[in-house]
């Protein structure tokens, strides 16, 4: 009986650490509350992201996602070093819209969790060309 537990409970484990252990950056995520966020800029879904300091109004970090690439932001809660007032790490990534996994290499100390906004929006797509006409 004490072996039916212990194997049961071992497979219940894994059912539950297995989706947040895994690293596949998709957007969407991975539908838990793990502050990991991914964006795929398409041709006509040209992303623009804004980290923005709610206390100052200030935008500290800024990026517009070129087209066919994905980035995946993650955040770290009191990971900074000498910062009182950005005591987490945001870590981030840009790589190819096909790229499902990787390792998050830059970063940047950002306010706590009350304290930030992500401000996600579209740019205007690009326009066609009078000479771009289908022939």
């Amino acid at each position: 009986m004490i072996r039916l537990t212990f194997l049961t409970a071992l497979a219940l484990l894994s059912v539950l650490v297995g989706p947040v252990s895994c690293t596949t950056y998709t957007p969407g995520g991975v539908l838990m509350s793990i502050d990991r966020f991914t964006y795929v800029s398409t041709p006509y879904e040209l992303y623009t992201i804004d980290l923005v300091d709610v206390r100052t109004g200030e935008t500290i970090w800024t990026l517009d996602l070129p087209v066919g690439q994905r980035v995946t932001l993650q955040f770290y809660k009191n990971k900074s070093e000498g910062y009182a007032d950005y005591p987490d790490v945001m870590r981030w990534e840009i790589q190819g819209a096909d790229d499902l996994d990787g390792i998050l290499r830059s970063q940047i100390s950002v306010p706590d969790r009350w304290s930030r906004r992500l401000d996600v929006s579209l740019r205007e797509p690009p326009g066609f060309y009078p000479d771009s006409r289908a022939q």
